[in-house]
């Protein structure tokens, strides 16, 4: 599913792949690089990650992700991510350190324009 969000320094908004299926999220490509300057990286060694095109190096860090909503409030999220300028994309959101920190339901509706997501802060927060 196509989520709209918006990263931190990055003028717009982006459409990333929402996969629960993903162990983590990530950045690819030139965001990656805009990216890597100004967030806290939280890792030594850059991990390398296996993905659906193939195994890429990258970089763990935290930013902050904001769910942008169509209706009702956007959502800020304190996300861990995998920034590898080799990714070609899409932006993806994964379940650790993102998903797993809001609260999200998924309509499928009738048809393709009846789909949506519902997200939220998790409860006490």
């Amino acid at each position: 599913m196509a989520v709209r969000c918006k990263l931190p320094g990055v003028p717009g908004i982006e459409m990333a792949l929402l996969d629960t299926g993903a162990q983590w999220s990530m950045i690819g490509g030139e965001l990656a690089r805009i990216l890597l300057g100004s967030i806290e990286i939280t890792n030594d060694k850059p991990p390398a990650m296996q993905t659906r095109k193939g195994r890429m190096q990258g970089k763990m860090g935290r930013l902050t992700i904001t769910l942008v909503a169509e209706e009702g409030r956007h959502l800020d999220v304190d996300a861990t991510v995998m920034l590898s300028e080799d990714w070609p994309g899409p932006v993806v959101l994964g379940y650790r350190g993102l998903l797993e920190r809001a609260r999200l339901a998924l309509d499928p509706g009738i048809g393709s324009a009846d789909r949506w997501l519902f997200f939220g802060a998790p409860a006490g927060v």
